[in-house]
Parts: structure tokens; sequence; C-alpha cells
């Protein structure tokens, strides 16, 4: 008779949960604040992310939310590819008050935005 994988696999007890969830909760939270960790070092990029303001002279660093991102030039303006909490990543209209025209020493696109998605910043690679 053939057995299903999960058959052979005896159920998790609870104080096995918890093991798991004291192992992998912090884990997950360092990850979750690893992109932030840029914006705090003492390096020439940290500090220039941290000068990043929006037009109406607002820090576009409030969440920790800049980082080089997937973007492309369209017809309409800028786009960033964007991976939401849930469902599959898709292309975001970069909103034209958003794109800061300045010095861009990482090279790469960069934007910065909350976690739900709003568009903070962008700054374009250097000669688009």
């Amino acid at each position: 008779m053939k057995r299903n994988k999960l058959e052979c696999v005896a159920p998790m007890t609870r104080p096995a949960r918890l093991e798991v969830l004291s192992i992998v909760l912090p884990l997950a939270i360092g990850l979750a604040g690893a992109p932030g960790a840029a914006h705090e070092g003492e390096d020439a990029l940290s500090a220039w992310l941290r000068s990043l303001t929006t037009a109406d002279g607002k820090s576009c660093c409030d969440m920790r939310d800049c980082r080089p991102a997937e973007a492309r030039l369209t017809a309409s303006g800028w786009e960033v590819l964007i991976q939401p909490y849930e469902g599959p990543s898709r292309w975001s209209p970069v909103p034209a008050r958003a794109v800061l025209r300045r010095d861009n020493p990482d090279g790469r696109p960069i934007v910065c935005r909350t976690p739900n998605g709003f568009i903070r910043c962008f700054v374009p690679p250097p000669g688009t």
C-alpha cells in the first residue's frame, strides 16, 4: 500500500510549535528590518539615503523604506515593480511629484515607499 508522505509525519505538539516559533520569529523580524539597516550606517551611501527629501521638504526615509528597485521608463513616465503583501508583483506608475532629479551614487533606481506601496520618492539611475 502506497502512503502519502504527510501521513508519515507526526503532528507537531504545542511545545514543539512554540520552540520552532522561538527560532523562526526572531529571524523573520531581523530580516524584515534588514533593508532599514542601510539607512543607519555612517558610510556615504547611508548618508545619501538619509538626505533624500520630497519636493515639500519631508524625508523620503521615514519608514526605512528606500531601496534599489526594478524600474522602467515608459511613454507615460517611470514605473517600479512593487511586491504587495499579497498577490503577484505589479508595475506601479511613479507619480511625477515623487521623481527626484539629483545625484545617484548607487547607480541603480532607488524607490522610497511605504509598506502599502505608496511611492514617496524615486531616484532614477544616472544618465536617464
